[in-house]
């Protein structure tokens, strides 16, 4: 079975090569495999290898060209959006990443919240409080305003009393970060000014491919070619009477 697969496979890769080869080389068997046609057939077949060559070659160049630009141009709108973006998160940080709930309390990086409510936690006061084997965490507002979250006995005091000191460690390093925001958005401004402005690799990446372009069109190595080549068809023609594809 297998080599009957193999011979079959075989005739269809045979036929189909003598089907190209009088595509090819046009006006009959003779033309296409004769010895009396060879040196006609070798001047067609270099004539399109040299158009082909030159085409491939073009179009290379050129891709590569068009692929710098488009490079540049993709890590030009890249560095303006991480620009865009780290100003954004310093300007909005919003919630941040949660960090640890307990009750009613959900600690995140930048605020606390409270049942439904997010408290921010620049300036907060936090204690912990107990009373009869019952546990709260007393939160206090810079305008004064306080929230006392409660916790029942049966929750262990250390957790509560950890949780305490955590929140305390996130407002301190809140309120760290506020010291310094304003001159980390100041700088993230200049990141982004710098980013909107640094266009001088696409342009350069622009102009390459303009000068390439030019150069390409005013290069008369792939015209000539094409000239031998419809020159190599037009004798195949005189002589059969068909026309070669290019």
């Amino acid at each position: 079975m297998a080599a009957t697969v193999w011979a079959l496979l075989v005739l269809l890769g045979g036929a189909a090569y003598i089907g190209w080869r009088l595509h090819a080389y046009p006006g009959g068997w003779a033309y296409a495999f004769g010895d009396a046609y060879a040196v006609e057939r070798r001047d067609l077949a270099m004539a399109r290898r040299g158009v082909r060559e030159l085409e491939r070659a073009a179009r290379r160049e050129l891709s590569e060209a068009k692929g710098k630009v488009r490079g540049e141009e993709n890590r030009y709108r890249e560095r303006i959006r991480s620009a865009e973006q780290r100003l954004k998160e310093l300007r909005n940080p919003g919630r941040g990443e949660q960090q640890q709930t307990l009750g009613e309390l959900t600690l995140y990086q930048h605020v606390l919240r409270y049942r439904s409510e997010d408290i921010p936690l620049a300036g907060l006061k936090v204690r912990f409080e107990s009373s009869r084997h019952k546990y709260g965490i007393k939160v206090t507002r810079p305008n004064g305003r306080a929230v006392v979250a409660r916790f029942p006995g049966t929750r262990p005091e250390d957790a509560v009393r950890h949780f305490a000191i955590r929140i305390e460690n996130a407002v301190a390093d809140e309120n760290d970060l506020l010291t310094r925001r304003k001159g980390l958005i100041a700088d993230a401004e200049t990141e982004l000014t710098h980013a909107r402005a640094s266009t001088l690799s696409q342009e350069a990446a622009r102009e390459a491919l303009v000068r390439l372009t030019a150069r390409q069109s005013a290069d008369d190595r792939l015209p000539a070619a094409r000239a031998e080549l419809d020159a190599a068809r037009g004798r195949w023609h005189a002589e059969t009477g068909h026309l070669p594809r290019t």
